[in-house]
């Protein structure tokens, strides 16, 4: 993805006497771990750009405030993440879907939705949230037919 902003800034950076902060818009009340990952991520791709990472990135909230976040975030491993996204598009890795909230609003939601009809996915059946299908699948539950008829048909 990319920034829904950038703002400038009178800082210097390897584009002269001005660089630029991420800003991404939401349309919720407060800062989730999934928005600052996500600028975190902006910041680090304008790194090779600027020179250097922007030292804030800004969330702007539906009630009109703009958070400044540290883009930093030390605890995420983006280098690894970009290794296993290499991995999967070589196809060395698969991945799967799992429901979650944002599935309503996702882009991928009818690949997912297909994909999980193929493989009769726990995540078909009513209320099952990510966290359920992990675990049914964990416990030798992976499909709605495994969790319908247990000892099979």
């Amino acid at each position: 993805g990319r920034p829904d902003l950038l703002k400038r800034e009178e800082k210097p950076s390897a584009l002269g006497a001005f660089t630029y902060e991420p800003i991404d818009i939401k349309g919720h009340k407060t800062v989730r771990l999934r928005d600052r990952i996500q600028v975190a991520a902006y910041a680090r791709l304008l790194e090779p750009l600027l020179g250097a990472r922007p030292a804030r990135a800004g969330v702007w909230l539906n009630t009109g405030e703009l958070e400044y976040v540290d883009p930093s975030l030390p605890d995420i491993d983006f280098d690894a993440l970009a290794a296993a996204m290499l991995r999967i598009e070589r196809g060395e890795e698969r991945t799967e879907g799992v429901r979650c909230g944002a599935c309503k609003e996702c882009a991928w939601r009818a690949v997912c939705a297909a994909e999980w009809a193929r493989n009769s996915s726990v995540c078909l059946l009513y209320g099952a949230t990510g966290e359920v299908a992990r675990k049914l699948a964990r416990a030798g539950f992976a499909t709605w037919p495994a969790v319908a008829w247990p000892g099979g048909r």
